[in-house]
């Protein structure tokens, strides 16, 4: 059995390597050998921070792909300054508030020239809110709050501004501007906005509703070469919709999990599992009996590996994983059996050095009950509790 210095050099070394993952779950072994060290708690702290970082990034990432801007900066705000995935953070920071500022004013416009007062108090209050730093909607905030004939007056100021500040290229948009000699009826105009016609997103109907319901069929019968072909060739003649390129981009996706999940092993088989799961589960859940068991298979050798190697806390999570997937896989109800027992423990030694005033011991011990015991239980409150007096 590794000494704890040896698993402080280790976890040491992953951190090195950027591989956070490995350096978490090794330096809690150093912690667990040794819970006075000072050392290993320190250098643990900081690994569990890096690890937070990252799968914060990567969730960003993912959200970004999905469209989803504000919870990919919800992400972002949420790392640290002192990470190492600080400045390639506050990078794609910037990037992203300045398009979600425009997207939001985009929306905030509409609702100004259709009159919806309400809607647009709204719309300000909560952007001001998610960017309080920004001028332009404090300038919105400010000429609203003024009223419908305030808030419209200064949607025409802006647009005559953005206007001016324009190239020549934009002479075409501007054929629709009323001449010189007609100025008043050009006060009481009030410009459509630039993209409206487009927003509304098709719901499937149409001339391809046949082949998207056709493609769904295949997919339901699990045969998913049928359903990315029939689709393949509709986008190759340049007949598909965007319905039929977004059904497309699912299943490929899926497929490329779904058989990658098939021939792989361990963490990568995993991933693969997980993913697939999740885009079966958008396409309508139709392969879940052959994933699901395979999750739970792997979530239970994950948590047997993990209690072996004394992560419990990382032990029960995967442990109860796995029995989400399939509540009667006894190999995971036996590893989490054995890891609250130990959370049982965990919270009895914390509890006793938290009264006695061992703040360092108190915490790593309180840490693991809180990670492995019941959320909702007593015990898992007392924890936290004890966690947030320290």
């Amino acid at each position: 059995k590794p000494s704890g210095e040896t698993l402080y050099e280790d976890g040491l070394k992953f951190a090195r390597e950027k591989n956070w993952e490995e350096a978490v779950n090794t330096l809690q072994r150093a912690a667990n050998s040794d819970p006075k060290n000072d050392q290993f708690q320190k250098a643990l702290r900081r690994a569990e921070e890096e690890l937070n970082n990252q799968e914060r990034f990567e969730t960003a990432v993912a959200k970004e792909k999905e469209g989803k801007l504000w919870g990919a900066i919800a992400q972002l705000r949420k790392i640290s300054a002192s990470s190492d995935f600080s400045a390639e953070a506050k990078m794609k920071l910037e990037k992203l508030e300045m398009h979600f500022e425009t997207q939001q004013i985009t929306v905030l416009e509409g609702a100004i020239r259709e009159g919806r007062m309400d809607d647009a108090r709204e719309e300000v209050e909560e952007l001001g809110q998610n960017l309080p730093d920004s001028e332009v909607v404090k300038a919105f905030a400010e000429a609203i709050r003024g009223g419908k004939g305030s808030a419209r007056r200064f949607l025409k100021r802006r647009g005559q501004g953005v206007k001016s500040a324009s190239s020549s290229a934009d002479k075409k948009s501007s054929k629709a501007a009323p001449a010189k000699g007609a100025p008043k009826k050009a006060a009481a105009s009030v410009p459509s906005p630039p993209k409206k016609k487009s927003e509304p997103v098709s719901a499937g109907k149409g001339k391809d509703s046949g082949l998207v319901a056709k493609a769904k069929g295949f997919y339901r019968s699990k045969n998913l070469a049928g359903a990315v072909g029939i689709l393949s060739k509709a986008m190759e003649s340049g007949k598909g919709s965007p319905d039929v390129a977004r059904l497309l981009s699912d299943l490929q996706s899926f497929k490329g999990a779904y058989e990658k999940a098939q021939t792989a092993s361990g963490s990568a088989r995993l991933k693969a599992l997980e993913r697939a799961y999740k885009k079966d589960k958008k396409l309508g859940g139709a392969f879940a009996s052959s994933i699901g068991p395979g999750l739970a298979d792997s979530y239970g050798k994950k948590a047997a590996a993990d209690y072996a190697n004394e992560l419990f806390a990382p032990a029960a999570k995967a442990a109860k994983k796995a029995l989400s997937y399939d509540k009667d896989n006894m190999n995971a109800a036996g590893v989490l059996k054995k890891c609250q027992a130990k959370g049982e423990a965990f919270f009895q030694q914390g509890i006793t050095a938290f009264e006695n005033g061992q703040n360092g011991v108190a915490r790593t011990f309180l840490k693991l009950a809180a990670d492995i015991l019941p959320k909702g239980s007593s015990k898992h409150k007392k924890a936290k509790q004890a966690l947030d007096a320290l």
